[in-house]
């Protein structure tokens, strides 16, 4: 079998093709979205999960009277609904706890969005993959006793 000789270099340098747009087609903003998504079904799994398990579930109470603000809750909840009018998302519920009291506890979107069927507030949600929102919800409390702040270092 003949060898074929070498050919030599040019001296030009070429210079990779840019990054297609399409591949970076998921902004922050949508990460974080799905992230928020993905820590309240976890949410709401844990606090169906201890509802549906003890004889008496967490009682109902309002926002305010555990501490948390109706008007942020309402933007949080048009902010989800946009998100599942736009398609980011079929469904969602949220549960939200404090001070061993339900505080806020809705429905949005589809359970089946082929059907149009309504997202149940006992719906069950499969999650492959519980480190993250776990973690996510574990720095949430540490933050908010006081004993864990964004700008502390990795290590503490």
């Amino acid at each position: 079998m003949p060898t074929q000789p070498l050919k030599a270099r040019s001296n030009s340098t070429t210079v990779p093709p840019p990054i297609a747009q399409s591949h970076m087609k998921y902004s922050w903003r949508r990460g974080v979205s799905k992230m928020l998504g993905r820590i309240f079904t976890t949410t709401l799994v844990g606090a169906l999960s201890i509802s549906t398990t003890l004889a008496n579930p967490l009682p109902f109470t309002t926002a305010e009277k555990v501490g948390i603000s109706s008007e942020r809750l309402q933007r949080l909840t048009t902010r989800l609904k946009s998100e599942v009018d736009i398609g980011h998302m079929p469904g969602i519920v949220i549960a939200i706890a404090r001070k061993g009291q339900l505080a806020y506890f809705e429905t949005i979107g589809y359970r089946d969005p082929a059907a149009k069927a309504p997202m149940p507030r006992d719906a069950i949600f499969s999650i492959a993959s519980m480190t993250k929102p776990m973690v996510s919800v574990a720095i949430m409390m540490l933050h908010e006793e006081g004993k864990l702040f964004l700008s502390d270092p990795v290590g503490k």
